[in-house]
C-alpha cells in the first residue's frame, strides 16, 4: 500500500510541477510575442466595439431617414397622377 501511495504522491508532484511550468511558459509565450501581435492588429486598422457600435447607430438613423424620405417621395409622386387624373379638362 505504501508504495501505491508513493507513486500517487509523485505522480500528483510531477503533474503539479509540470502545470506550473506550462503556466511559466503560457506567460513567457505572452510576454514575448503580445507586442508582435498587437502591431499586426494595429496595421490591419481594425476598428473597436465602440466604434462600431457608434457608426452602426448613425447607419441605423440614415437608413430610417432615407425610407422616410422615400416614403414622402412616393406619396408625392402618387398625388400629382391621381390628381392629374382627377383633373378636369378645359
Amino acid at each position: 500500500m505504501t508504495d501505491s501511495k508513493k507513486i500517487f504522491e509523485d505522480f500528483s508532484r510531477m503533474t503539479n510541477g509540470a502545470f506550473e511550468t506550462m503556466g511559466a511558459m503560457r506567460q513567457e509565450f505572452e510576454n514575448i510575442f503580445r507586442p508582435y501581435i498587437e502591431d499586426m492588429l494595429r496595421k490591419l486598422n481594425l476598428v473597436t466595439r465602440e466604434e462600431y457600435d457608434v457608426l452602426q447607430k448613425k447607419l441605423d438613423l440614415l437608413s430610417a431617414r432615407v425610407n422616410e424620405l422615400e416614403n414622402v417621395g412616393q406619396k408625392k409622386a402618387t398625388q400629382k397622377t391621381t390628381s392629374k387624373k382627377t383633373a378636369p379638362k378645359k
